[in-house]
């Protein structure tokens, strides 16, 4: 007897996963197949595609079964250590100032000021938040760092700033923070001063970490030494008194020029002030008043010719 038996050849499978297959750590990424009406993953899923996020490099394999058929694909999937850079450098600084911020682990770097290097020099004027993003290899991580800016002191020096010789001043600021004068070595906000001569005094205010410095001219006028010059005088005469030591003058008669003519009937004590640079003194000087002499020759006489008398003069010391 005789029998037949078709044999019915079915399409052989030969699948492939498509997807991403370099991944940073953290990542995920869908692993994709096709031609099969069903599908066993080796993490058990049953789906055409899966996302998997694995935290090491790992081989993934999928049977694909179309009928009596099936055939097996492998991929893997590399996992890239993940990338957490880090911003270091002084990260507050005075108006002004400067500071380096530097980061690294990476290939490229990519800051939002636009350098492309591991470390910048930056100066804002105000706070700024600055980022960066670094890269290696197909991973990439970012990291943002504050720079604050602190405004610097402004100091000014108050106080009268020019002296006579022997006075005093006191000088002070507003300025908030702490205080150190140069001159003196004192760190309260206001100093009370004699200089001998001009001088020069210098404030440092500091305030958290920023500081800055005044200074201040202290100007010193020599002293006025005011002076009269004069005579003494008879009754009925004058004199001219006249003044030195200053730059204007004040008498107690009311005139204000530096000599004045007087002619007084008794004894009589005249006074200036004599001033300069907002500085002044003050003399005095007597005038004496000597009474007029009154001379006398005696009573008259007669006598006869080829005679002879004698004359007596009083009335003064220096008879002529």
């Amino acid at each position: 007897g005789t029998a037949s038996q078709q044999v019915v050849v079915g399409s052989a499978l030969t699948p492939a996963i498509t997807g991403t297959t370099t991944i940073c750590n953290g990542s995920s990424t869908t692993l994709s197949t096709s031609g099969g009406g069903t599908y066993s993953w080796n993490d058990g899923s049953t789906t055409s595609s899966i996302t998997v996020t694995p935290v090491i490099t790992t081989t993934y394999s999928v049977t694909v079964t179309n009928g009596t058929c099936s055939g097996t694909a492998s991929q893997q999937v590399v996992v890239g250590a993940a990338l957490n850079p880090t911003i270091t450098g002084t990260t507050t600084i005075c108006n002004g100032g400067s500071t380096i911020l530097s980061t690294s682990g990476g290939g490229i770097y990519s800051w939002n000021d636009g350098s492309t290097t591991s470390s910048i020099t930056v100066t804002p004027v105000i706070t700024t938040t600055y980022s960066v993003t670094v890269t290696n290899g197909s991973c990439s991580g970012t990291a943002s760092q504050q720079v604050t800016v602190n405004p610097n002191p402004v100091p000014s020096i108050s106080g009268i700033k020019t002296i006579c010789s022997g006075n005093s001043t006191t000088l002070s600021t507003s300025a908030v923070g702490t205080y150190i004068w140069s001159n003196s070595g004192s760190t309260t906000s206001a100093i009370t001063i004699t200089p001998a001569s001009t001088t020069t005094y210098s404030l440092t205010v500091t305030n958290g970490t920023c500081n800055n410095t005044a200074t201040q001219v202290v100007t010193v006028i020599p002293p006025v030494v005011a002076n009269i010059t004069g005579n003494n005088i008879c009754a009925g005469s004058s004199t001219t008194l006249t003044a030195t030591g200053g730059t204007s003058y004040v008498w107690n008669t009311g005139a204000t020029t530096a000599a004045i003519t007087v002619s007084p009937v008794i004894a009589t004590t005249y006074s200036v002030i004599a001033s300069k640079g907002g500085c002044a003194s003050t003399a005095g000087y007597t005038v004496s008043v000597n009474p007029a002499p009154i001379a006398t020759v005696g009573p008259d006489v007669t006598i006869s010719y080829g005679n002879t008398t004698t004359l007596i003069a009083s009335g003064g010391d220096q008879p002529d």
